[in-house]
């Protein structure tokens, strides 16, 4: 059974969401600047460098199959069918909390990491504009004298649970395939 672990971090009003295997050794630390935007962001990305001792929220999560997940989502309730359901569902509602109308489209940025031969991007790019997402350029930057490699896949799309969902899991199928890491998505506050 696969144990993960979420954080809430706050932090000057920007709320982030964090996910990681627990006991991961491929987890790298983020890159601090998004390409896209400096304002609010809602991320369930597993890696991040935001920190803030006072407002961290550490919950451990698991596959658990005995404990209610069942989250509301107007009239109905979506039932998490895996552990990234469960963060994807938070996160949206972390949006919600976050004052952002839900109602409307967001810029959806999914993120991916790759450790090694950069050249693995390229299948993954283009598979992914054939999807019509617009992808950001690769960037390099290294751990512990490690180099990997960065990019954002990003879609206009509703935040609803069906369609992250979705879309998450399109994302780790194309990571897998292609042997690189998918490492969550995030969007911007829309009021």
């Amino acid at each position: 059974m696969k144990s993960y672990i979420l954080k809430l971090i706050i932090i000057g009003g920007c709320i982030f969401s964090v996910m990681t295997l627990q006991g991961c050794e491929k987890n790298k630390e983020a890159r601090n600047n998004s390409s896209i935007s400096n304002n609010t962001e809602v991320s369930n990305s597993a890696n991040s460098s935001n920190s803030d001792e006072n407002n961290n929220k550490d919950v451990k999560r698991d596959n658990d199959s005995s404990k209610s997940n069942d989250v509301s989502n107007g009239n109905e309730l979506v039932k998490p069918k895996n552990p990234r359901d469960e963060y994807d569902i938070q996160v949206i509602e972390q949006l919600k909390k976050a004052g952002s109308g839900l109602s409307k489209e967001h810029e959806i940025e999914h993120h991916f990491v790759i450790y090694g031969d950069k050249k693995k991007a390229d299948g993954v790019i283009s598979e992914l504009v054939k999807q019509n997402y617009k992808v950001t350029e690769l960037e390099e930057d290294q751990d512990n004298g490690e180099s990997y490699y960065f990019f954002d896949a990003i879609i206009s799309s509703m935040v609803k649970p069906e369609i992250i969902s979705s879309q998450t899991y399109t994302m780790e199928k194309i990571a897998d395939k292609y042997d690189i890491e998918y490492d969550g998505w995030g969007c911007m506050v829309v009021k």
